[in-house]
């Protein structure tokens, strides 16, 4: 009688703890969105382009042009992709599970305005130094 009692208190114990677990299995999955940015003619890593997502502070690339936004919920999100002498993209990502997205950006060339250069005197004050024996030049 003893086990029988033991036994429906157990079962009972794991039917509550299997309910709070509900709620969890309910919530939106967690999406997970990669990628990498690079330049179209060449493949070329780019490394310091600007990634905005909606309204979550921007990502800037590593070196190697990688990017990475986590926890997304699943939908649609608008996305743009910024780069100094790069085309800007835009564009709506609709997302439902785990994407990797490769933006191949197209070159645009940052157009300055003229810069006028004149010749003029530089003074330099300080102390010279021989590197081969560490002692003051004269």
């Amino acid at each position: 009688m003893l086990n029988a009692r033991l036994a429906v208190r157990i079962f009972l114990i794991q039917v509550l703890l299997a309910g709070t677990s509900l709620p969890a299995l309910a919530q939106e999955p967690e999406i997970m969105v990669t990628g990498r940015v690079v330049e179209g003619s060449s493949s070329a890593w780019i490394g310091g382009a600007t990634l905005r997502l909606d309204d979550l502070p921007p990502f800037i690339t590593d070196y190697d042009g990688k990017f990475f936004f986590y926890r997304l919920s699943p939908g649609a999100h608008r996305l743009s992709v910024e780069a100094m002498g790069y085309r800007t993209q835009a564009l709506v990502l609709n997302v439902r599970r785990d994407t990797v997205l490769n933006f191949v950006m197209e070159v645009d060339p940052v157009r300055l305005e003229e810069i006028l250069v004149r010749p003029g005197t530089i003074t330099i004050k300080g102390t010279v130094i021989s590197e081969e024996t560490g002692r003051r030049v004269a």
